[in-house]
């Protein structure tokens, strides 16, 4: 629904982003209570309808609070449908213990392949983050200090663990749901340069049935969530339904409940929370940050969101600045936000989706967009990220956290409007256990919304510029001057 809300009002930002969030609540409750068979999908549906009704006019009616025209199609966005997996029929319904560690709501086997079987994609041969001029790079390390949380700061400020999923963070070492610009631009760095920026990205786990207890501290989640969320509960060993998604329909296309799909789709609370707090947190727990929100379980986007097994670190982590585009680079401003990728693609559609996976020694002739590598042994598994370019040269970020920012045109200069500053390239590299690959159909999976199946077009990346000025300003001459810094 946030590809409508072009403009949010500041004063208002807090309580619709919280009932994005909520919207998500609703979702995935809706999907446990299916998926366990608590209750057939018309009633889950029909349930679900309705509170999206409601929580959407609440949120126009905030816009019209602000003096904000509330998008004239809200009202059709709150209807849902069922989506099926077709590579899951038959196969899920299996719980955490399951040989392979198979999670109870994906991935399956058919969303792997062999990299040595696939043919040649990549344009030109070139490696994805090569690009053309020079570089920059920043040294962040790759989480050491283990930085997670289930917090999204750019798609859900203020709302504790607002994603279902867990992020692993390198650079500014202050970021969770209540950090504000402020307090980012105060805060210590795991970067070198006093580079304070924030890069995120959500983890990827080994598929071995193991709850991993050191993704989140503090955030457990309240009461039985864990239950009500259908997370490792789900299946219970009896034959499962066969995955499926839920996706909203409106205007003739499906645009998905994107509480933040095109936000990072990081919002959201527990699937166990009170339907009765959905509709009632717009302001609870704001302002103060650190204080709980009334009404609302604190998930730790692990066990209790679907999200089951060990969490596997990146055995590196290079974040580098390229030139991406035709056009010359400008300074990129300070506390810019930029989300890419689609955490809902599933049901979305890949408008938005801009995941690529690869494996050591092929990243420069397959990228894989929907499909997880399965890579010969000793090679490394390469997740890239390539962020838009091409910004609005007015704000540092907008109300469906998209608008400000565009990828470059085919000629490699930017739309009308925007103007090019340097592209962020993220590449993580991962030791996939040997075991895994050899031995399990679904070897490992990216930490997802639990009814968006953990597929691998579901991966995104989240960043938010804190680079002093003249430290921007150097990437900007390495760029322009073809300069590898």
């Amino acid at each position: 629904m946030s590809l409508a809300l072009n403009e949010v009002p500041e004063k208002v930002k807090q309580p619709v982003g919280q009932k994005l969030a909520t919207l998500d609540q609703q979702v995935a409750q809706a999907y446990g209570k299916w998926h366990t068979k608590e209750v057939e999908s018309e009633e889950a549906l029909a349930t679900l309808n309705q509170q999206r009704t409601e929580t959407i006019r609440g949120i126009g009616q905030d816009l019209q609070n602000a003096g904000a025209q509330a998008p004239s199609e809200m009202e059709s966005m709150s209807q849902c449908k069922m989506k099926q997996d077709p590579n899951s029929l038959a196969q899920q319904g299996g719980a955490e213990g399951e040989e392979g560690g198979q999670q109870a709501t994906g991935p399956v086997a058919e969303d792997f392949v062999d990299i040595t079987q696939v043919e040649a994609n990549v344009e030109g041969g070139e490696n994805p983050t090569a690009g053309e001029g020079g570089s920059f790079t920043t040294e962040c390390g790759k989480n050491d200090e283990q930085h997670f949380n289930a917090d999204n700061v750019i798609a859900a400020p203020g709302v504790k663990a607002g994603a279902h999923h867990v992020h692993d963070y390198v650079g500014n070492v202050d970021t969770t749901f209540a950090s504000t610009d402020e307090s980012l631009a105060a805060a210590d760095t795991t970067c070198a340069k006093g580079d304070q920026s924030t890069h995120y990205w959500p983890v990827i786990r080994s598929l071995d049935g193991q709850q991993d207890e050191v993704q989140i501290e503090g955030n457990e989640r309240g009461g039985d969530g864990a239950e009500q969320g259908g997370g490792a509960e789900q299946g219970g060993g009896e034959e499962g339904q066969g995955d499926g998604g839920l996706e909203a329909q409106w205007g003739g296309a499906d645009q998905g409940q994107d509480a933040g799909a095109d936000q990072g789709a990081d919002q959201g609370q527990d699937a166990g929370a009170d339907q009765g707090a959905d509709q009632g947190q717009e302001n609870a727990g704001q302002g103060g940050g650190e204080e709980e929100q009334d009404g609302i379980d604190d998930g730790d986007g692990g066990q209790a969101d679907g999200n089951i097994g060990t969490i596997l670190q990146p055995a590196s982590a290079t974040l580098k600045f390229i030139k991406g585009g035709s056009d010359d680079v400008v300074a990129a401003p300070r506390f810019l936000r930029i989300i890419t990728g689609d955490a809902k693609s599933f049901t979305n559609g890949d408008a938005n989706a801009n995941a690529s996976w690869s494996c050591e020694g092929f990243e420069d002739k397959v990228q894989l967009k929907d499909k997880y590598p399965v890579c010969p042994e000793g090679a490394q598994t390469i997740r890239t990220f390539k962020f838009q370019n091409c910004w609005d040269g007015q704000n540092t970020d907008s109300g469906n956290h998209r608008d400000h920012m565009s990828f470059q045109e085919e000629d490699g200069s930017c739309p009308d409007g925007f103007q090019a500053i340097p592209q962020l390239t993220h590449r993580l590299a991962y030791d996939i256990p040997q075991e895994n690959l050899l031995n399990a159909d679904t070897p490992f999976a990216v930490d997802s919304f639990e009814e968006q199946l953990h597929k691998p077009i579901t991966d995104h990346d989240d960043f938010i510029n804190v680079m002093p000025e003249d430290l921007m300003n150097e990437t900007v001459g390495c760029v322009n001057d073809n300069k590898k810094c």
